[in-house]
């Protein structure tokens, strides 16, 4: 984290999930330091990989992404889920709590 232009240890790139706990869709608001790869997994609490939110190239600022609570085109079930964030060489793990 220390390394990247623009990011100190410490600083979050996730601003918000909202709602969190959600019921049905719910917004990621995430603010880029530089133009950077980016992808947002939702993984379970046993770690598989149950959707893949965004994957690819965005500019610096913040970007909103809207997630509508589907893993592999079927709903989730109630519980708590895993947004994993990688953006360059940052990573970051945030819950969320679905609630149907």
């Amino acid at each position: 984290v220390g390394n990247e232009p623009g990011v100190t240890p410490g600083t979050h790139i996730i601003q918000e999930i909202y709602p969190n706990p959600f019921n049905q869709s719910v917004t990621i608001s995430v603010n880029l330091p530089q133009r950077s790869e980016l992808s947002i997994r939702m993984f379970d609490v046993l770690g598989r990989q149950v959707s893949e939110i965004v994957t690819g190239t965005y500019p610096a600022g913040l970007q909103e992404f809207h997630w509508n609570g589907m893993g592999n085109n079927s709903p989730l079930a109630s519980g708590s889920y895993y947004l994993i964030l990688n953006a360059g060489t940052h990573s970051e793990t945030v819950r969320a709590v679905l609630i149907r």
